[in-house]
């Protein structure tokens, strides 16, 4: 066999291997990638349901606060005006 021949073989099985593990690297990667873009459409999905973010949850408890002094100034009007009027009942009796 001619030197030449073998070299020539031994690159050959040497490119093949490189090649298959080359391969082999890319097809896991491409794995991991696909497994990645599955558990990040699943925190998409369960994040909203079971957390909140910081500045929604801001905002709603300003709402609550808002909506709150608005009750406890209700609340306060009511008692004036009951205050008033047992305060006029009791000086026309």
């Amino acid at each position: 066999m001619n030197e030449t021949f073998v070299i020539g073989i031994i690159f050959t099985l040497i490119n093949i291997v490189i090649g298959a593990i080359v391969r082999s690297w890319f097809q896991a990667q491409t794995r991991r990638v696909s497994e990645l873009t599955k558990d990040m459409q699943s925190l998409r999905e369960t994040l909203p349901r079971e957390f909140v973010l910081k500045a929604d949850y801001n905002r709603d408890i300003q709402e609550i606060r808002a909506e709150l002094k608005e009750i406890r100034r209700e609340i306060h009007d009511g008692f004036r005006r009951l205050e008033e009027r047992l305060s006029q009942k009791a000086d026309k009796a």
